[in-house]
């Protein structure tokens, strides 16, 4: 894989954009990029060409907590961008420590009040069931999420790909090694990593951590409906809505969690 990432320039990105929306009427963009805001002058430029072009189009995007500033939120938010997803992961400061997360939990706190400042909505994403993970290491997570008001947060759950060191550890720890968790992926909350609890502790403090993410998603999205109706009209449209009533209405189940 190496170290090193090849990014695409400004001008590309809006270049698909334009043809899409000109050929195909798509009106919604996710910008998948982990690291889209480290550029800066790379994100300023594509919010610049984006509204230049004046294509009208709404789009999300990516970012690790540390790497946003108020400036290109700003020209992003008038650009057309709706909302931001964070990795949140945890808000245990130890367990962020172990997984080598990078950043702080106050960076996470500073992103989101940045994020609420400029009227760019917070998606949160976090996962539950590390290694070391106990009841209250959970329970810190969720008060994090309650604490910065995402508008809609996922939960995900850890993943050991071969060759990690979320593997060696699983491997460590695990008589069976990574076999229990080959058919697994990051929405299976049924092997999760977490130690010194009772397989009955387990289940019940993850269903009590994803019941709480669903409240969250339940009671924000209503109200953001009425907030931005035209973003959620492109996105109907986008989905065919009219042709394909059944599959809209399942991807927004999806989307809350539910």
């Amino acid at each position: 894989m190496g170290y090193r990432p090849r990014v695409r320039s400004a001008e590309n990105m809006i270049a698909e954009i334009e043809e899409t929306y000109k050929k195909y009427k798509t009106r919604y963009f996710y910008v998948c990029d982990d690291i889209f805001f480290i550029d800066k002058k790379r994100a300023q430029k594509f919010c610049k060409l984006l509204l230049k072009k004046k294509l009208p189009v709404f789009w999300s995007a990516q970012t690790r907590a540390e790497m946003v500033d108020e400036k290109t939120l700003k020209m992003a938010k008038k650009a057309g961008c709706q909302h931001i997803a964070v990795g949140v992961e945890v808000g245990n400061p130890h367990i962020r420590e172990l997984i080598k997360k990078g950043n702080s939990v106050d960076d996470v706190r500073r992103c989101a009040q940045l994020l609420h400042k400029v009227g760019l909505r917070m998606v949160a994403f976090c996962i539950i069931g590390l290694p070391g993970e106990g009841k209250k290491e959970i329970e810190d997570t969720v008060n994090l999420v309650k604490e910065i008001k995402p508008y809609i947060v996922y939960p995900y759950f850890p993943t050991p790909a071969v060759g990690t060191e979320l593997a060696k550890i699983v491997e460590e720890k695990n008589p069976e090694g990574l076999a229990k968790y080959r058919d697994r992926n990051h929405i299976d909350p049924s092997a999760p990593l977490t130690e010194g609890m009772t397989s009955k502790e387990r289940k019940k403090v993850i269903k009590w951590a994803v019941e709480e993410f669903v409240k969250i998603n339940k009671n924000s999205l209503i109200i953001d409906i009425t907030r931005r109706p035209m973003f959620y009209w492109a996105l109907a449209q986008d989905m065919n809505f009219l042709k394909h009533p059944k599959f809209f209405l399942g991807y927004i189940k999806d989307y809350l969690n539910i």
